[in-house]
């Protein structure tokens, strides 16, 4: 049927033409016969051509031009006949279909599901371990090899490095790391992944140590919200003992948190008690390195196991010597022997002694026989890390008050 209303479609259209045309060709003859009749007219007024037979074929010029224009009413070009429609199909078209209203109930938006790599929301703490230049630094190579010849024992997955603050922890943390990197680069010992390093302040959380540990190892972090606490701590305890490349992973200033008096995970903090049992229960494929004043406790009294402490000591009277001549000190050897153990080998005082000197231009002999250093000094029998703050003059004793804040053992001069 459609085929059919094509054909006569293209029939209709042929016939049309050919009647435009048959008008073409009908009033292109009238106005050259009127044209003629007009020039004859024209010359026989003008005397050029003269005879009866001039006027004879101006009439019939003339009426032929007329009569053939009148032809043009005999073929008229009329308009395609609109198409037929069936009466019934008119009717149903013309009749508005009626309008059908669906109310649906309201309905609560359904919950937004977690889309797939999206980043689950903590804050970064990936950080750069402090300087170990040689030159400024002690470089502690027998501590150094020490604790690293522990973390490759497989019956260890962590070890606390513990100690009075400025005692020099998180520069042995970072001996150690790039011990462990030379180490690795070398193709020795059974870290094959890049070592991490973490810095814990007082706002860090769960899902801070969480999220970065896991972005580290390149694994999904899974919803700590639908997890328990003790959950928590397995999900990322087994992703270290998964992963596929054994790497060290040093927390600095982990004792942010804990309690001061307890050790235990702060209240504020829920998960980290639970981490701490779970690295402390069984081994794991990477090793842990933390930096803290305090030993770690877990929710229980469980006596230490995989997780070991390492008291970090004073420097030795040797290394002690060496740094203050790093420090550019200049002194004979028993003076600077009596400075370092009257620091007891504490890094930081001997540090702030060096700086105190070139601050001053000072040399050691002056700070010992000047009374305006000296008075006030603490007996060297009191072996305590900030004896060095009794050195300094008692205007500048307002200075050492942070030192005395981060130190257990308080002065006593």
């Amino acid at each position: 049927m459609l085929t059919e209303k094509q054909d006569q479609k293209q029939r209709k259209t042929r016939e049309r033409k050919q009647l435009q045309e048959r008008r073409f060709i009908i009033v292109s003859t009238a106005i050259l016969l009127l044209v003629g009749a007009t020039i004859l007219w024209i010359l026989n007024s003008q005397g050029i051509i003269r005879g009866s037979w001039s006027g004879i074929l101006l009439i019939i010029f003339t009426v032929a031009g007329i009569i053939i224009g009148l032809f043009q009413w005999l073929y008229p070009i009329s308009s395609p006949p609109p198409p037929q429609t069936q009466p019934h199909a008119a009717a149903v078209a013309a009749t508005p279909a009626p309008q059908i209203i669906v109310h649906v109930p309201p309905t609560a938006p359904a919950p937004s599901l977690p889309v797939p790599g999206e980043r689950a929301t903590y804050r970064g703490i990936v950080g750069v371990p402090p300087p170990t230049d040689p030159r400024t630094i002690q470089q502690r190579q027998k501590a150094v090899q020490d604790i690293y010849s522990r973390l490759l024992r497989q019956d260890l997955t962590a070890i606390a490095l513990t100690g009075i603050a400025g005692v020099g922890k998180s520069t042995l943390a970072a001996l150690i790391y790039r011990y462990a990197e030379e180490q690795r680069r070398a193709g020795s010992g059974i870290f094959t992944a890049e070592s991490l390093w973490l810095n814990v302040d007082s706002s860090v959380t769960m899902a801070d140590l969480a999220g970065n540990l896991f972005e580290a190892l390149h694994q999904p972090m899974p919803d700590f919200a639908n997890l328990s606490l003790q959950n928590q701590a397995l999900a990322l305890f087994n992703a270290l003992n998964a992963a596929e490349d054994a790497r060290l992973i040093i927390f600095d200033q982990f004792e942010n948190l804990l309690d001061w008096q307890s050790g235990h995970a702060l209240a504020g903090r829920p998960g980290v008690g639970e981490w701490i049992d779970a690295i402390n229960s069984q081994p794991c494929r990477c090793r842990i390195l933390l930096t803290t004043r305090l030993w770690p406790q877990g929710t229980r009294e469980y006596p230490p196991t995989y997780m070991q402490e390492y008291f970090v000591r004073g420097l030795e009277v040797d290394e002690g010597i060496e740094l203050l001549r790093k420090l550019g000190v200049e002194a004979d050897e028993q003076g600077l022997r009596t400075v370092v153990e009257r620091c007891a080998g504490h890094a930081f005082a001997l540090t702030l002694l060096a700086s105190l000197l070139r601050n001053r231009h000072l040399s050691l002999s002056t700070f010992f026989q000047d009374p305006t250093y000296a008075q006030g000094c603490c007996l060297p029998s009191q072996s305590t890390a900030s004896q060095l703050h009794c050195m300094q003059p008692r205007r500048s004793l307002k200075r050492a008050k942070r030192f005395q804040r981060c130190n257990p053992i308080l002065m006593r001069c």
